[in-house]
């Protein structure tokens, strides 16, 4: 009995099955991409110890947990951040940056214009000064 049970142990292959003629052993019937079973064999799972799905199809990951972990995985799929909330509030200033300063050159052209006009009034036509009698008042009166 003894013997019997180092022989077994000693001749399981990796996947859990017994070694031994490979076509007996359970398939993992999962989908393929093609739409047909998988037809590899089938590995014991560690919670129940029942068998499963194949090496190749064994689940999907649950993912990290610990918040290490979760940054380290944040930190490998970086690719260049150009969509990042860092980058978009970026993004939001400048273009705020630049709404005002277009509406500060309207501003300043329209200034400008006024000015200018009111230049060319005042060499066309030139304000007469009233002139003031020595007391402070006008000479009109």
């Amino acid at each position: 009995m003894q013997s019997e049970k180092n022989l077994v142990l000693r001749h399981t292959l990796r996947n859990g099955n017994r070694s031994g003629d490979p076509s007996k052993s359970p398939r993992c019937g999962a989908k393929t991409r093609s739409g047909t079973p998988c037809r590899a064999p089938a590995m014991k799972g560690l919670v129940l110890g029942q068998y499963t799905k194949c090496r190749m199809r064994g689940g999907a990951s649950t993912g990290p947990r610990t918040p290490e972990g979760l940054e380290r995985c944040r930190r490998a799929n970086w690719k260049h951040g150009k969509y990042s909330a860092e980058r978009k509030a970026d993004h939001r200033k400048i273009r705020e940056f630049c709404r005002l300063m277009a509406a500060d050159t309207k501003l300043l052209k329209v200034l400008e214009r006024a000015t200018r006009r009111e230049r060319k009034r005042e060499a066309e036509y030139p304000v007469h000064v009233v002139p003031v009698a020595p007391g402070g008042e006008s000479s009109e009166g």
